[in-house]
């Protein structure tokens, strides 16, 4: 659904209402949207898919890379787990060790959400 207001496709654009549907998704830790978060934290246009100028996110390399590390971690596909390790390897370059250990620091006592709802079981 983030997806879906933060493009305006089938919803009207609403990017507040896409950050705290992606928020909400990446802290139960879904990978898609833990991507999606750690894009609008890096914003180098260069290397990342989700692009937004207008979100209000200031740019935060230690918040990017400990949603890039979660995703990496968390990633079930092929095509995210090639994504978080190119976007990581970009981000880690341009961080000082103390922003490095600060975001391991946050890994260390990050703890993903209860989800409210589950995939339906349809047979």
């Amino acid at each position: 659904m983030g997806i879906l207001y933060f493009l305006g496709r089938a919803k009207s654009k609403d990017n507040e209402k896409a950050l705290a549907l992606w928020r909400k998704a990446a802290n139960g830790n879904q990978p898609k949207a833990q991507g999606a978060m750690g894009d609008l934290y890096y914003q180098n246009d260069a290397v990342i898919l989700h692009h937004c100028k207008a979100c209000g996110i200031e740019k935060d390399p230690v918040q990017a890379c400990v949603w890039y590390k979660l995703l990496e971690k968390s990633a079930r596909y092929k095509g995210e787990k090639t994504y978080a390790a190119n976007v990581l390897k970009s981000v880690t370059t341009e961080m000082s060790q103390d922003q490095l250990a600060k975001a391991e620091g946050i890994l260390a006592q990050w703890k993903p959400t209860p989800q409210d709802c589950n995939a339906r079981k349809w047979w």
